[in-house]
């Protein structure tokens, strides 16, 4: 019996292991196909997602934009493309929205997704955030931004993830919205944190955003 599980368990790695290179293959393929830039494959970052998708961040290009913070620069290229749920997806034309404590986050032209950067002391941080917002999605807790996946910067010292939507036209507070949404968004705040307290899920620091036109709250930067 004790022989039979070594070999059971010694196909199983071996299996994975295959998997593994199958699915690193065909990813890169895509993406190769997909981007505008050439991926070296000695030098892109490739892990497992905390959801089990394989990610893929290519080195830069020329044609890469730049910003630069206190906490250090930000460049990524005008497009990029990773790996979202079984999927890649394309990012053109990055543009800063904003940046904090957690990291700088950037906008796409004509997506719903966000990419948000660590900087060096706060990879972790932002690592955990995808985390617990997936716990939150595998829970079905409404009113959170969801992350697609998370990522290793180019220079390994720093985090990325994927998140999502990206909702315009928002305000920070719900003094801020028509006499006719606020009961709707303190209603929906309400619910959120209800069902964040039924998952054994606290935050010191509700961020909530809500749209001027229809009233509707996501929780955002869930970083504490």
């Amino acid at each position: 019996m004790y022989q039979l599980t070594n070999q059971l368990q010694a196909s199983s790695i071996a299996t994975k292991m295959i998997l593994l290179t199958l699915l690193h293959t065909i990813q890169i393929s895509i993406a190769l196909k997909l981007g505008h830039h050439t991926i070296d494959l000695q030098n892109a970052f490739v892990h497992w997602g905390a959801i089990g998708v394989l990610s893929c961040f290519a080195p830069f290009s020329a044609n890469a934009m730049e910003w630069n913070f206190a906490n250090g620069n930000v460049k990524i290229d005008e497009t990029i493309t990773l790996s979202s749920r079984n999927k890649v997806v394309s990012l053109q034309k990055p543009e800063l929205i904003g940046s904090g404590g957690g990291g700088a986050v950037f906008s796409f032209r004509d997506s719903s997704s966000l990419l948000k950067v660590s900087w060096e002391g706060s990879s972790k941080s932002v690592e955990r955030e995808c985390e617990v917002l997936q716990k939150m999605e595998a829970r079905n807790i409404q009113g959170v931004e969801r992350c697609l996946g998370k990522y290793q910067y180019n220079d390994s010292k720093r985090a990325m993830i994927l998140v999502e939507p990206y909702i315009r036209d928002t305000v920070a507070s719900v003094m801020e919205v028509s006499p006719s949404m606020q009961i709707r968004a303190v209603e929906q705040i309400s619910h959120t944190l209800v069902q964040m307290l039924a998952a054994n899920i606290v935050t010191i620091d509700v961020q909530p955003l809500i749209s001027k036109v229809t009233g509707d709250v996501t929780f955002i930067d869930m970083t504490e």
